[in-house]
C-alpha cells in the first residue's frame, strides 16, 4: 500500500471537519468563558469549507484511497460518496446553526458541544465513503461515541 500526497487531498474535506473539532476543542480550553460563544462561528465556518470542498469535486472521477496494487481499497470516494457526505454537512451546518440558542438554554453551551457535532459528522462520512465492512465500522463508532456523548450531555 502506498498512500500519495493525492490520496491525501482526496480526504481533505475530512482533514478540515478534524482540524475544525480539534480547534474547537483547544479554543474551549484556552479561551475565557465570555468569548466561548464564538464556537459556534468557528464549527460553521469549518462545515462551510468542507462542504464547499466535496462540492467542487463533484463530477470527479471514483477512486479508491489506501488500496494495494491496485484493488479496491477501503476507502471509496465517488459521486454517490460526496453527494450524501455534501448532504451530512449540510445536515451538520443546519444543526450548528440552531444549536446556540438551544445549547444556551439547556446548558450546553460549550466547545465541546460542537466539537462533537463536527466529529460525528465526521464519523457519517467516513460511514458513507466505506468501501469495505471495518471502515463502515470504524465510522459507524465515530459517530456512535459523539451522538451518545451529545445524548447524555
Amino acid at each position: 500500500m502506498r498512500v500519495t500526497a493525492a490520496d491525501l487531498m482526496a480526504l481533505l474535506p475530512m482533514w478540515v471537519l478534524i482540524a475544525t473539532g480539534l480547534a474547537l476543542l483547544m479554543y474551549e480550553v484556552f479561551a475565557d468563558k465570555g468569548s466561548r460563544r464564538y464556537c459556534a462561528n468557528l464549527a460553521v465556518v469549518g462545515l462551510a469549507v468542507a462542504f464547499y470542498m466535496v462540492a467542487k469535486d463533484l463530477g470527479e472521477p471514483a477512486r479508491y484511497i489506501f488500496g494495494s496494487g491496485g484493488s479496491a481499497g477501503p476507502v471509496r470516494i465517488d459521486d454517490f460518496s460526496r453527494a450524501c457526505s455534501m448532504l451530512l454537512i449540510a445536515g451538520g451546518l443546519v444543526a450548528t446553526l440552531l444549536s446556540p440558542g438551544y445549547a444556551a438554554n439547556a446548558g450546553h453551551d460549550h466547545g465541546e458541544y460542537y466539537a462533537l457535532m463536527v466529529f460525528a459528522v465526521v464519523g457519517m462520512m467516513v460511514m458513507v465513503m466505506a468501501g469495505d465492512l471495518i471502515t463502515f465500522f470504524l465510522g459507524l463508532e465515530t459517530m456512535s461515541i459523539g451522538v451518545y456523548a451529545l445524548k447524555i450531555g
